[in-house]
């Protein structure tokens, strides 16, 4: 008798045993459906340049012959794969289609859709039948729909039951659409809402959509329509912290407890109670009251919907893009699929166009129902590493706020004063001595005092500990450090700005203006008090040159006085 035995693999002591992923030798099953548009421009054979005699297939036939050559490719290398062949924008009740098939078409398919190659695991029958099919040249031209008009979202629908019914276990399922026609349903918005609809439903189902647009010499396969429309979220993601007030807590007892508040609106005059339905807001407008009811008021305020529309791109300078522009925090931008299928995708373009092309874009951005509008700047975001902590922040999209003109205000004149290379110099060698470790501040090393104080005090307050006195201040300078390295230079340029600061007094002493002293009064004079004097309206005696010498002296309420 032949022994049996199990094959085992003894691993030695302190031998560890390497880790594998199931994953990587786990095949994954695939099912591939074909969705070809059928169109007059789809059968059509472009022309060669030159006047040559055309030998170029149409794209209806080269998208079919694609369809065949994955067709034979993964019968042999993934067998136990699925693939179906729709052809959209065809009579299926055509007899001349008929007779060649030897089995009836599925009822759910609807009539503009013509199951050319059933979604299953191919067998040679079905690549024999593919290729008859391509073969016969006749039978492209009966292919196309004598009347009526087609509709994408049953097409989708008819989609959708296919990978439903056939491919419940499979991980991976696509849809190739392969068409010339950019906008299907023009000026039907009701048919482009159902096709919207049909597709976010594939998406829940687990299906990936891929586009494959045909561009022919005459025509162009444009992506972004002006109703292009994609989800994105929001983060804040650099906000200062500070202590916030939730509630108020009432210590007069033994415990402390949550203070739970009520107001009333009571009238001046009656002192009856004011119900919300009686108040009415109102706003002084030529010395009058204007009032508004409450959906007045939420006319006015309504801008719209939550939206960031794109309105135009600019090159990203300085000009288009100060820093003194950045008035608010920037929002980070991420894709999200929960609204429109396939906005991850039109994401990933326009931040690779923008920071391929160094532009930014121009946006009209309302940031919740009943938000004030803003234009907004939006630019590309590259992902940051830090050698500890790894990627602090994915590639992305930044939304910045840019100021409206009545945000932007003049600088006042000033005389501009240029350091000498001998004080910058020493400066240079000051700033090189406090560097921080490797040039880079992390802020998480630093926790916020203020913050830190406040979680004290609540702290001690709960657990009825003894108020803390003093807070560990980690943002404070470590002033012993600083003298140690850097207290010399910063002697040497103290003495080389006050020698400097003497020299541009010697030469600029004309430039320099002092305030005029009143002269003294006479001893035998009385002192009289000096009578106030009426401004009439058409008194304009304020200039520039007063208003500028006032700013100096930050006395600007002589001005208004």
């Amino acid at each position: 008798m032949v022994e049996s035995r199990e094959w085992k693999i003894d691993t030695q002591e302190g031998e560890e045993e390497e880790e594998t992923d199931d994953l990587q030798y786990k095949h994954t099953k695939d099912a591939v459906l074909f969705m070809i548009d059928v169109s007059d421009t789809m059968l059509t054979i472009p022309p060669i340049p030159g006047g040559k005699n055309p030998k170029l297939d149409s794209a209806l036939l080269a998208s079919l012959k694609c369809a065949y050559e994955l067709l034979t490719l993964r019968i042999i290398s993934n067998p136990n794969d699925m693939m179906g062949v729709i052809l959209h924008g065809v009579n299926s009740n055509q007899t001349q289609l008929q007779e060649r098939d030897t089995e009836p078409q599925d009822p759910d398919a609807s009539p503009c859709d013509y199951l050319l190659l059933d979604l299953c695991v191919p067998s040679a029958q079905d690549v024999k039948r593919l290729k008859d099919f391509l073969e016969d040249k006749g039978q492209l031209e009966k292919l196309l729909l004598a009347s009526g008009s087609k509709s994408l979202a049953n097409t989708l629908f008819y989609a959708s039951v296919l990978f439903g019914s056939r491919t419940a276990n499979f991980a991976s399922r696509r849809l190739f659409i392969v068409t010339d026609n950019d906008d299907p349903h023009r000026n039907e918005d009701r048919l482009k809402t159902l096709a919207t609809q049909r597709a976010k439903d594939l998406f829940d189902l687990g299906v990936t959509i891929e586009l494959f647009p045909v561009v022919s010499p005459e025509s162009t396969f444009d992506r972004t329509n002006p109703e292009l429309a994609i989800s994105v979220h929001g983060y804040i993601i650099f906000k200062r912290q500070e202590p916030k007030r939730t509630s108020y807590i009432w210590l007069g007892g033994q415990e402390a407890r949550i203070a739970v508040g009520q107001s009333r609106k009571i009238a001046y005059d009656t002192g009856h109670g004011v119900t919300k339905p009686e108040i009415r807001k109102a706003y002084k407008f030529g010395g009058e009251q204007v009032s508004f009811s409450p959906e007045e008021i939420a006319t006015i305020r309504n801008f719209g919907e939550a939206i960031i529309r794109i309105v135009g791109f600019k090159v990203i300078n300085h000009e288009s893009l100060p820093t003194w522009a950045n008035l608010k925090g920037a929002t980070f931008l991420y894709p999200s699929e929960e609204g429109y299928v396939g906005s991850t995708r039109v994401f990933s373009a326009l931040r690779q166009k923008l920071a391929g092309g160094g532009r930014l874009a121009i946006a009209w951005f309302v940031a919740r129902k009943n938000a004030i509008p803003q234009v907004a700047a939006i630019t590309a975001g590259l992902a940051n590493y830090h050698e500890e902590n790894g990627m602090s922040l994915p590639s992305g999209l930044w939304l910045i706020p840019l100021p409206f003109a009545d945000d932007i205000r003049t600088n006042p004149d000033t005389a501009l004063v240029v350091s000498p290379d001998s004080i910058v110099n020493k400066m240079r060698q000051i700033m090189q001595q406090l560097q921080l470790p490797k040039g880079h501040f992390t802020p998480v090393k630093y926790p916020n005092p203020a913050m830190q104080w406040h979680y004290r005090v609540l702290q001690a307050m709960a657990l009825e500990e003894e108020a803390p006195t003093e807070v560990e201040d980690k943002t404070m300078p470590k002033y012993r450090q600083i003298l140690k390295r850097a207290g010399g230079l910063v002697e040497d340029w103290g003495d080389e700005l006050s020698k400097q600061h003497h020299l541009w007094e010697a030469g600029n002493r004309r430039a320099i203006s002092f305030p005029k002293r009143s002269a003294p009064e006479s001893p035998g004079k009385e002192h009289t008090v000096p009578k106030k004097r009426v401004r009439n309206v058409g008194d304009s005696d304020i200039d520039d040159n007063r208003v500028r010498r006032l700013l100096q002296q930050n006395d600007l309420t002589k001005v208004i006085a």
